[in-house]
């Protein structure tokens, strides 16, 4: 029901300096609000390749559907602007806007399966984590904080994309889920 509104999509080169900060912070508990911030895109950061069809209808680390031709590698989705319309892209599925290492779960949208586990016990907890679907499970821990549950992946993920769902499995029980948030 959501109408087409048509956009750019601007490729953004991925050599931007904010990738080379965030590739700088250590991969510890200490950082994981830091790491779990997104990057924050804007049109004069590239060039235009390309016109879409609604923002709202990419997720982030999506290939297909962008029909972008002429360039020398496969583009993919690294950034969306739905108030703007706008969709951000990379090529190769190593550009590191489409890799994080963290993600950012407001309190209020986990989640959990049974009266076990609550959000306290939920802390420092290593887990399985899964954030796409059909993805195998990907080990990381979860850290709670003042401003929300943070989970810190034990290696990078590619396309953390807000309104998702992450799902927690301790072993091979699926404990908990939340909407990824950033």
């Amino acid at each position: 029901k959501l109408k087409p509104i048509e956009g750019d999509i601007i490729e953004l080169p991925d050599s931007l300096e904010q990738y080379e900060q965030y590739q700088a912070i250590k991969t510890v508990p200490e950082n994981v609000t830091e790491l779990a911030q997104p990057f924050v895109y804007s049109m004069e950061m590239g060039q235009k390749v390309a016109m879409h069809q609604g923002a709202h209808y990419y997720t982030i680390g999506q290939r297909r559907g962008l029909h972008i031709g002429g360039r020398p590698n496969p583009s993919f989705v690294i950034g969306l602007d739905i108030e703007n319309n706008t969709v951000y892209s990379g090529q190769t599925e190593n550009h590191p806007g489409l890799n994080r290492s963290a993600l950012k779960i407001e309190s209020d949208d986990i989640h959990f399966v049974s009266n076990l586990h609550n959000i306290n016990t939920l802390d420092s907890l290593s887990l399985s984590i899964r954030i796409r679907y059909r993805q195998d499970l990907q080990s990381g821990s979860v850290h709670v904080r003042k401003d929300g549950v943070y989970v810190l992946f034990d290696s990078i993920q590619r396309g953390v994309t807000p309104g998702q769902f992450a799902a927690f499995y301790l072993g091979s029980e699926l404990i908990a889920s939340g909407v990824i948030s950033s």
